[in-house]
């Protein structure tokens, strides 16, 4: 199932997956061996990651799931990821291949813009993806699974902890809805899947499963950044993409629609200020999809908007502007 954000530390904790590395008792190669350890778990799992102020002692904080450094340690490791990467990028040899990809998730988690760093990421999975064009019996489709997972894991912890640059990131949104689309949409059982997909028969999912999952990591990066028009451009697009299967998937499936507009219209009610909830709620609303009963969703979201806003009193840009667009609706009257 592909990843949605969990931040909840657990209650028990293995002592082998937490732990405190200063940076004094080690060398910088040994605190970036460690990030990097920590990064690249052997099972996929979303991480909740954190940049701590420089007033912070120079370690790094790692108790299962979450995962923490002060920036000048950050700063550190990230000049040594800098300078492995452009090193495999002007001497490219097989064996450094894998260091430079590791390097990578250093990089993007100091600069989330780094577009190089980010395409590398796409090269190194279209590799894959030929090797697995070219030879069928190669061991490719169990290595490009595990790759688009552990991707799929690393893009959300990104995405969806609190850092600042990370969960309003166009390049890191960019770079899931490529994932998505080239790996995922014709394993989501679309009837007419991206031309540009693959198959991977190890990873079905259905349209549904992988809208909840994503639209899951949306919501929370909306939390993360307020009015963040990156990730809610991100779910506009997905939804696009898988649209059709959801609609007319398996039996039943088309309630995914009417599902996602409740659960993002109580998002927005828990967030009326953010007006970039609210224009994607008018976005689904628009679809006019079928399934919603000739507009009754549209009708009972605007019914119950307006008793919400005469009854609390409220008055803000953000709902006076969605029901400003919800009557110019043609099911909103």
């Amino acid at each position: 199932m592909p990843p949605s954000p969990n931040l909840s530390t657990a209650s028990t904790l293995n002592d082998r997956e937490n732990a405190s590395i200063p940076a004094n008792a080690a060398s910088p190669e040994d605190a970036y061996s460690h990030l990097l350890k920590a990064l690249h778990p052997p099972e996929p799992i979303v991480l909740e990651l954190d940049i701590l102020p420089s007033t912070y002692p120079p370690q790094i904080h790692h108790e299962h799931p979450a995962l923490a450094l002060p920036k000048p340690l950050l700063i550190q490791l990230y000049l040594v990821a800098h300078n492995d990467f452009f090193t495999h990028l002007c001497h490219p040899t097989p064996s450094t291949t894998t260091a430079a990809l590791h390097a990578t998730s250093i990089i993007l988690l100091y600069d989330p813009a780094h577009l190089t760093a980010a395409n590398f990421r796409k090269r190194h999975l279209q590799s894959l993806q030929t090797q697995l064009s070219s030879n069928k019996e190669d061991p490719a489709p169990q290595a490009l699974t595990a790759a688009i997972q552990h991707e799929l894991h690393f893009l959300s912890s990104l995405q969806t902890s609190p850092l600042k640059k990370h969960t309003k990131s166009s390049t890191l949104w960019h770079h899931r809805f490529w994932l998505l689309r080239t790996f995922l949409s014709q394993a989501a059982d679309l009837p007419h899947p991206s031309n540009h997909a693959i198959s991977v028969p190890s990873l079905r999912y259905t349209a549904s499963t992988l809208w909840r999952s994503e639209l899951a990591v949306v919501l929370k990066a909306g939390e993360r950044h307020p009015r963040n028009y990156y990730a809610w451009q991100y779910a506009r697009e997905l939804f696009l993409l898988l649209r059709e299967g959801l609609v007319v998937g398996r039996r039943g499936e088309g309630d995914q629609v009417v599902e996602t507009v409740r659960q993002v219209h109580g998002w927005c009610l828990g967030h009326p200020r953010d007006v970039s909830g609210w224009s994607y709620l008018v976005f689904l609303m628009e679809r006019g999809v079928e399934g919603w009963g000739q507009g009754f969703e549209e009708r009972k979201v605007k019914w119950e908007m307006e008793e919400w806003v005469r009854k609390y009193e409220w008055r803000g840009a953000s709902v006076e502007w969605f029901l400003k667009a919800v009557r110019s609706l043609g099911g909103g009257e």
